[in-house]
């Protein structure tokens, strides 16, 4: 071994030892998938002898517990979907990088409610239909205390009512989650009649033109339909039949062509209060 500075050198002999080290290499441990709202758990499995840094990075949001440690937790934000996970190692001598991907499992519980209507009245029955109709579990649970376990369910708010709530509970792949809503509920004093029905409609609510309202004597009562000509094509003098089942959009079995029909509805509430009520309907298939 020689040494030399520019103006002196010198010489001389020794040993020299070299400790060479294998590469860092590992995996990160971490499941395919999580519900959303769990914390993820995240481990690196050393395949390697002696002391190592490690730091952790991710695609995510969210953020990580402790992340200089072997073992960690992340926890998701809400916009977390598809997430792929970084262990940086490193020592004296090496350095390296090992990746981890999973998924967060995302149930959306939302829900429509039919026939939609600007604003909620009292003794009319509404169906209630879930976004995601192919969960594995449905738990409805209403103001009043009903609870139905079904995908779709159909639910009447009583005249005491004065708020709907409704909590929809899903469960599906071992996840759930839950949405709930409330809104106002106004006292059937008034009839409604839709503006719109498709007879084709797969939806029983929207495939027949009903008559909602509350608290009507069938006494004096009349519905009638009348075409662009003026022909009667619907008529009853029920308002059981008229807000239950309705005109299906067909005269003498006839399915009525698309276009704007005129109604005209009579009668009185219990009370005794009389009242009629006209418009128009548009019948589209």
């Amino acid at each position: 071994m020689s040494v030399n500075n520019g103006q002196c050198s010198t010489s001389g002999e020794g040993l020299v030892s070299i400790k060479q080290t294998n590469p860092i290499t590992g995996s990160v441990v971490v499941a395919d998938s999580y519900c959303e709202g769990d914390e993820i758990l995240l481990e690196f499995d050393a395949d390697f002898d002696g002391e190592i840094n490690i730091m952790w990075e991710t695609t995510g949001d969210g953020t990580f517990v402790n992340p200089s440690g072997n073992v960690i937790i992340y926890r998701p934000a809400s916009t977390d979907e598809e997430l792929s996970f970084t262990a940086s190692l490193s020592n004296a001598c090496e350095a390296n990088e090992v990746m981890g991907n999973t998924a967060i499992r995302k149930l959306n519980a939302s829900y429509s409610i039919e026939p939609a209507m600007e604003r909620l009245i009292t003794n009319v029955e509404y169906t209630f239909v879930p976004t995601d109709l192919n969960a594995e579990a449905y738990t409805w649970t209403f103001g009043d205390g009903t609870v139905i376990n079904s995908a779709v369910a159909t639910h009447a708010f009583s005249g005491s009512d004065l708020k709907m709530s409704v909590q929809l509970k899903i469960e599906k792949d071992g996840c759930q989650n839950e949405y709930l809503k409330s809104q106002p509920i106004y006292a059937n004093t008034n009839l409604y009649v839709p503006s719109v029905f498709n007879p084709e409609s797969t939806n029983s609510e929207n495939s027949v033109l009903k008559v909602y309202g509350g608290d009507v004597s069938n006494q004096g009562f009349t519905f009638e339909v009348y075409n662009r000509w003026g022909l009667v094509v619907y008529s009853t003098k029920s308002f059981e039949k008229a807000s239950s089942t309705g005109w299906n959009g067909r005269s003498k079995r006839e399915l009525q062509e698309n276009g704007v029909y005129t109604y005209i509805l009579r009668g009185m509430f219990n009370s005794g209060e009389k009242f009629e009520k006209t418009g128009t309907i548009s019948l589209i298939k």
